[in-house]
């Protein structure tokens, strides 16, 4: 006779929450971090071609838009403290990038510390 209790193993490595809790979901790509979650970072799992610059964000959380101004543009995404990018670009205070998930937009140049000047100048 077959039990009717949920397996043990069912849903490993997808999002689970503890029955009748209020804590979020954990996902596979969050680790328990103190009182929170802490996401991994992005990072790229090939070497950089030759000539293409890559750097890591230096700072805690910034915006990623699809212009390089901070208020007449669209945000496509946060990138965090420790997360890898290529530079692409550099226009006045901005650095245009590409993450490891392929998306592609404009950052505050003071995200992340380096010469960025072999980027080509836009």
């Amino acid at each position: 006779m077959r039990s009717e209790e949920p397996d043990a193993d069912a849903g490993a490595g997808t999002d689970s929450k503890p029955p009748d809790s209020d804590e979020p979901p954990i996902r596979s790509n969050d680790r328990p971090s103190g009182g929170g979650y802490v996401r991994r970072q992005r990072v790229f799992l090939r070497r950089a071609e030759r000539g293409i610059v890559r750097r890591r964000i230096a700072v805690p959380e910034i915006r990623m838009s699809d212009a390089p101004d901070e208020h007449r543009s669209r945000e496509i995404m946060r990138l965090d403290l420790g997360d890898e990018v290529e530079v692409l670009a550099h226009h006045g205070a901005y650095l245009w990038v590409r993450t490891p998930t392929g998306e592609v937009g404009w950052i505050a140049d003071t995200a992340m510390p380096g010469d960025d000047r072999r980027a080509r100048r836009r």
